[in-house]
């Protein structure tokens, strides 16, 4: 929960869904089967630090998911420092996929504007040129 749960630990959602919500309840994105849960909080605490959470996370079909403590994950990352590398790249991979999510959902929302903006635009554009070929028509038939 957002300002309560701390960040000391990586889940990855094994099945089902869940939305990342933020207040006043805006979705930001949707996390999938075999995607991390947390994996931004993770990556931007540090072992010892008491962060919190800054979003909620809310399951949105039954979900199950499996959860390792910071602590345990550290020690095992600094006796096998391949599969340190390895997990590094899921979870920056993980993060990138979340943060191009959220550009896509703010580029639908302003290109929506847009649309709109040009739309009501060329909509006007047009009625005040058949406006002006109605006088101009009138003024040569004169």
């Amino acid at each position: 929960m957002q300002n309560m749960t701390r960040t000391d630990r990586l889940a990855l959602l094994i099945s089902g869904t869940a939305n990342v919500m933020q207040q006043p309840r805006c979705v930001l994105h949707t996390i999938g089967a075999f995607q991390f849960l947390d994996s931004p909080e993770f990556e931007s605490s540090t072992l010892g630090n008491d962060s919190k959470f800054q979003v909620d996370i809310v399951a949105a079909t039954p979900c199950r998911y499996l959860i390792w403590q910071r602590s345990g994950l550290e020690y095992l990352f600094t006796k096998e420092s391949y599969l340190a590398t390895v997990m590094n790249y899921i979870i920056a991979r993980d993060i990138t996929d979340k943060l191009y999510s959220l550009n896509d959902k703010v580029f639908k929302i302003v290109s929506n504007i847009v649309n709109r903006f040009l739309t009501l635009f060329l909509f006007h554009s047009y009625f005040f040129l058949l406006l002006c070929y109605r006088d101009i028509k009138d003024f040569i038939l004169w």
